[in-house]
């Protein structure tokens, strides 16, 4: 790993960690709340921080957006807002292990696609070796669901 990469490695790292606290968090809301409130809870408190920070740090950053707009802009917030909703289920239903056992195979397999289909942003060669790794991963996510 060269100095480039420290901080991203870190921040996957750090992200990965979070998702988990934020699924057992979600889960918890969503016995009290239903699962679309939990998804509601999650994305009201996402949009009033980042309108915070927009406020405060990028206050011309919501009319470069609207100019900008294009129709497909919307792909990724209804992607994001179907994630966060797949994933308190899994959570609330399966637990922790065995829901971020099967969401990183999902991205796993579906990183694999975009890789060999060249699709991905930053695209590396499918090898063996990769390839074992994924089949790894996808292995352990079976063996981590509930018996």
């Amino acid at each position: 790993m060269n100095g480039s990469q420290a901080l991203p490695v870190f921040a996957a790292a750090v992200a990965g960690a979070a998702l988990v606290l934020q699924g057992e968090l979600l889960a918890g809301i969503s016995r009290a709340n239903g699962l679309l409130g939990a998804v509601l809870t999650n994305t009201l408190v996402g949009v009033v921080v980042l309108a915070v920070l927009v406020a405060f740090t990028a206050p011309t950053l919501p009319m470069l957006i609207v100019q900008n707009f294009r129709w497909w802009h919307v792909v990724p917030g209804l992607l994001g807002t179907f994630f966060v909703y797949a994933t308190v289920l899994a959570y609330a239903r399966l637990g922790p292990v065995a829901a971020a056992s099967l969401i990183i195979a999902a991205q796993l397999v579906a990183a694999c696609v975009a890789d060999f289909a060249g699709l991905a942003s930053v695209s590396h060669a499918l090898s063996l070796t990769r390839l074992a790794g994924a089949a790894l991963v996808m292995t352990g996510a079976l063996l981590a669901l509930p018996r």
